[in-house]
């Protein structure tokens, strides 16, 4: 019934920083999103991208319809969205040579300051930042505004002026 071939793939995402081999393919008369491990650090990402599915609900987080558990680690099958890539996260893709400027993104600013206090707030940073980058694409704002509002918090440059632990943003985002 499903049909999951890469060579059947109407498109191929290759060369990903994250050693995943992704692609697109129509099976069971639907079209598919596939992604599978390519290394041993990437079968390691999708059994810990298994775990954030089971944690996670949000309208805005694509749950897999589909696991198989194989040789290689586990092949993940998302509905496929037709849409425009927010993330070109490939090999080489925006990096210089050390690798760290697509992270640079993440980084709060005492992370690039020499001797700054670094603790769970700089957390906090990197968590607002990804949570802007899951939420946040071409066409606006995917959340609603009181969660806007705790990952501005979250993101601000000046680490007072965050959330002081994990679990104070968690609350507030359950919340929000």
């Amino acid at each position: 019934m499903w049909e999951l071939d890469r060579a059947a793939a109407f498109v191929v995402f290759g060369d990903q920083d994250s050693g995943c081999v992704s692609y697109g393919v129509e099976s069971a008369g639907r079209r598919w999103f596939v992604k599978r491990a390519g290394t041993p650090s990437a079968r390691e990402s999708l059994t810990r991208a298994l775990g954030l599915h089971a944690a996670v609900r949000h309208p805005a987080v694509v749950r897999p319809e589909l696991v198989r558990d194989g040789t290689d680690g586990p092949t993940l099958v998302y509905p496929w969205c037709d849409g425009v890539v927010l993330n070109h996260a490939t090999t080489g893709g925006g990096s210089d040579p050390t690798g760290l400027a697509r992270f640079r993104r993440y980084l709060s600013p005492e992370e690039l300051t020499r001797g700054a206090t670094i603790d769970e707030r700089t957390t906090v940073h990197a968590l607002g930042r990804t949570l802007h980058h899951l939420l946040d694409g071409p066409s606006g704002w995917r959340g609603t505004a009181a969660e806007r509002a705790v990952a501005d918090r979250a993101g601000r440059p000046d680490p007072a002026e965050r959330h002081a632990t994990v679990a104070a943003l968690v609350r507030d985002w359950r919340t929000a």
